[in-house]
């Protein structure tokens, strides 16, 4: 075989790999807590817990990367197609 031939499928083989790993992990990323979450804290985390630092990051916009991931995201763009795009 050519070395284009074999060159394209060694290039598949991660396609291949990805595809498997995100079907066997429904997904390869994963969101975790930074700190432990009890039954009676959760006040705390969601609504209406979560609302104190919304009005604070309304009042100051720049407490957006003390008070959230922001700072420690990073941003994904892919050109997908329509089905495949997430609904949100």
């Amino acid at each position: 075989m050519d070395d284009r031939g074999d060159g394209a499928r060694r290039a598949s083989r991660p396609d291949e790999e990805a595809l498997r790993l995100h079907r066997f992990y429904r997904g390869k990323v994963q969101v975790a807590p930074k700190c432990p979450v009890r039954s009676g804290d959760f006040a705390h985390w969601y609504t209406p817990g979560v609302a104190a630092p919304c009005r604070a990051i309304e009042a100051a916009p720049d407490e957006v990367f003390d008070l959230t991931n922001k700072a420690n995201s990073v941003p994904v763009v892919s050109d997908l197609d329509p089905q495949v795009r997430s609904p949100w």
